[in-house]
């Protein structure tokens, strides 16, 4: 039973790590450029210029290598820092705190329905 545990332990930290690493990869090969997204709201346009685009990028890590960006973004994670939502201008961490219980509350009566 011991050995079933450790296992299953094992392999449910594995697809852990599988699964960030895709939702962080997909993320970063998705067309547009996140600082376009952010500075132009949305049009693909920049408004910053190219020393402000530089800054930008660097401020966020977007010119970092792709397993440098990982790992720190994981050691945020780790930390409990989720960021900074841009559109709704407060932490995310705040955002999940405030309507996760709906979501849990949705899903439980959800699973009971079905």
């Amino acid at each position: 039973m011991r050995e079933y545990l450790i296992r299953r332990l094992f392999l449910s930290l594995v697809t852990v790590f599988g699964v960030t690493v895709v939702i962080f990869l997909t993320m970063r090969v998705l067309p547009g450029d996140p600082i376009a997204i952010i500075f132009g709201e949305g049009t693909g346009v920049y408004v910053l210029s190219e020393d402000e685009l530089k800054a930008a990028r660097k401020s966020l890590g977007l010119d970092r290598p792709l397993y440098r960006q990982y790992s720190d973004w994981m050691a945020d994670v780790f930390k409990g820092d989720l960021g900074y939502s841009f559109w709704l201008k407060r932490p995310v961490r705040e955002t999940i705190q405030r309507r996760g219980p709906i979501t849990a509350e949705i899903a439980v009566i959800a699973v009971m329905i079905s």
